[in-house]
């Protein structure tokens, strides 16, 4: 794959439909593409709550649905199917060595572990967490020893107990990667990152040749959470704020269905109350709202609302509708959910494009690079590997 010319053809794709990918409707319920092509909005408008969910449930229906109304989507799709890293192992373990590991999370860690290529180097698992990749990575190769990097001491004590149960050479150093005092850490080693959010996975590959990192593999996560208000790429002319980074992550597939329902409630709420305050303070343009303790969402939206007002600073009149503020707020959810569906449709070419933009970082400082999928896509869609050697 020429990761260059890939990226390129993204890049003129993006800039060129960002109009249409760019607002975000939950925010802004009139976004200027309404009125440039009324065709889709008033495709979508009109949809039933039945086709509704089979397009936010099913992402290649709905591409193909708007790659009938946005020419060029469909080759930008096709310039996001990465090819599937061949399994080349089935990863070997001690009995029980999941059992401090969620079921979807093990499967995500052997996979990832399935699909590394033979390095004979010391490993370094970055932003380790409790340590699975760590563990399985030890287990699967003993004659390689495993440093754990983590920030969060209580986790890096969990992960060093579980690691000692099981005899393994791993190793945990309780540690901010983004200011690492001794680079004799990663020097010469294989690090391993499997979802690194935001900076912590952009630092990773803006500074690895200059920490000697010898082998690098990793699956980025959480673009958005970043101190930087826009991401600027290297090579191509896009850029980004956090709503664009965000995008991708609005894809998942491991939400039970009560956490979809409490999103459900929580987003009707949300812009029910920004109904209340355009009646309080005459302010038509949505207030974004702080997050919200989940315990506010089991009670009436009375409460909810008073709660998001005394902690504004608001006083709600005795007069208020809370009853049609409750209303409206359903309304413009299915007014957003509808409007929504076409900058969803962009993720997989955004988030290629980002993956890309991280991978000739690396192939700038003299890394050969390739890029695939570790697994399928309904077991994470963060599937997307980058392999960096020296």
């Amino acid at each position: 794959m020429d990761l260059s010319a890939h990226f390129h053809a993204l890049d003129a794709f993006l800039q060129g439909t960002q109009p249409l990918w760019s607002p975000v409707p939950y925010r802004d319920a009139t976004p200027a593409w309404l009125q440039n092509r009324a065709d889709i909005a008033h495709s979508l408008l009109a949809l039933d709550d039945n086709s509704l969910a089979r397009l936010q449930e099913d992402p290649a229906v709905l591409e193909a649905l708007v790659a009938s109304w946005v020419p060029g989507l469909g080759e930008a799709l096709a310039l996001s199917r990465f090819p599937e890293w061949p399994r080349l192992r089935q990863p070997t373990q001690p009995e029980r060595l999941d059992r401090f590991v969620p079921g979807r999370k093990w499967q995500q860690v052997e996979a990832l572990v399935a699909s590394l290529p033979e390095v004979s180097l010391p490993r370094v698992e970055w932003c380790a967490g409790k340590g699975h990749l760590g563990r399985l990575m030890s287990a699967q190769w003993p004659e390689h020893p495993v440093t754990s990097l983590e920030r969060d001491a209580q986790l890096v004590a969990a992960g060093q107990a579980a690691s000692r149960a099981f005899g393994l050479a791993q190793h945990f150093v309780q540690a901010d990667v983004l200011a690492l005092p001794d680079s004799r850490l990663l020097s010469g080693r294989h690090v391993v990152a499997l979802h690194a959010c935001g900076d912590l996975h952009q630092h990773l590959v803006l500074q690895a040749h200059a920490l000697d990192i010898a082998a690098l593999d990793l699956v980025p996560c959480c673009y958005h959470l970043t101190n930087h208000p826009r991401y600027q790429s290297l090579l191509g002319r896009l850029y980004l704020d956090r709503d664009g980074l965000r995008l991708p992550l609005t894809e998942t597939v491991t939400a039970r269905g009560y956490d979809r329902r409490q999103r459900l409630q929580e987003a009707v709420w949300r812009l029910g109350f920004d109904a209340l305050l355009q009646v309080v303070t005459g302010c038509t343009i949505y207030q974004p709202q702080l997050p919200i303790p989940k315990a506010w969402l089991r009670g009436s939206f009375e409460d909810f609302c008073r709660a998001m007002a005394e902690r504004a600073g608001i006083k709600l009149p005795s007069s208020a509708n809370l009853a049609d503020a409750e209303a409206r707020g359903q309304a413009r959810h299915a007014r957003t959910e509808r409007l929504s569906l076409l900058r969803l449709a962009f993720r997989a070419p955004l988030e290629a494009w980002l993956v890309l933009d991280k991978a000739l970082r690396l192939e700038a400082q003299g890394y050969e690079v390739a890029v695939g999928r570790f697994c399928a896509r309904a077991l994470t869609p963060r599937n997307l590997l980058v392999h960096a050697r020296r």
